[in-house]
């Protein structure tokens, strides 16, 4: 190798090597700063992770509450409609099915704790002197909620002949837990002779009474 060579070689080795060294402080640089990067994504993912692990316990606690709510103020707000066990025409399943009528067919409407009323506009029947009987207003009423249970009573002046002409009608409500439905109780219906009828409120409880005579109330 003449001197020019070795001139050459010198040159290029020199500058490879300071090449190598800038592209190594560079790529080192880089590395460092991706290694930031990436530590500043964690702890975003992170700080994200614990705001959203608050939001969802702040909108668990607050469904609940709501829930529990919602069964404290009981039956109240809702409309309750009457239902029964009818005959299950069809070639599968149970020999009764669950019936139930609409709104104005004998339906509970529990406004709030002082305003409760029954509704009739389906039957559209009548009083003795030829007035329509659409709805009445319970009197007496009550409620406790830690047996659930609702009393209240219709007292007539005016006497319903299709309904027997009753004088009163006493209620006796008990709710499920839930309070979609009236599942136990029982009405005493007093006519104008003081005979006394008593119906009971059931639902798939054989003690108290055959499926086929099941007759409860279910909300809507």
């Amino acid at each position: 190798m003449d001197r020019k060579e070795i001139k050459f070689y010198l040159k290029f080795h020199k500058e490879f090597r300071k090449n190598y060294t800038l592209n190594s402080a560079l790529k080192s640089n880089l590395l460092r700063w991706s290694e930031f990067e990436c530590r500043i994504n964690l702890q975003s993912m992170k700080s994200f992770l614990y705001k959203f692990l608050i939001l969802s316990t702040f909108l668990l606690s607050f469904s609940i509450s709501y829930t529990q709510a919602e069964s404290i103020q009981g039956p109240f707000s809702k409309k309750y409609v009457q239902c029964f066990a009818s005959e299950n025409t069809a070639f599968f399943g149970e020999k009764y099915k669950d019936t139930c009528g609409p709104i104005g067919w004998a339906s509970y409407h529990f406004v709030n704790e002082s305003e409760v009323y029954i509704n009739w506009w389906e039957f559209d029947t009548s009083y003795e002197d030829g007035s329509k009987a659409r709805t009445k207003y319970f009197e007496n009423i009550s409620f406790d909620d830690v047996s659930r249970t609702f009393r209240g009573m219709l007292i007539f002046d005016k006497t319903i002949p299709d309904f027997g002409s009753p004088k009163k009608f006493d209620y006796e409500m008990i709710f499920n837990e839930d309070y979609s439905m009236i599942h136990n109780g029982k009405i005493k219906i007093t006519d104008q002779d003081g005979n006394i009828v008593e119906q009971n409120y059931n639902y798939r409880n054989l003690t108290r009474g055959n499926r086929e005579n099941d007759w409860w109330y279910e909300s809507r």
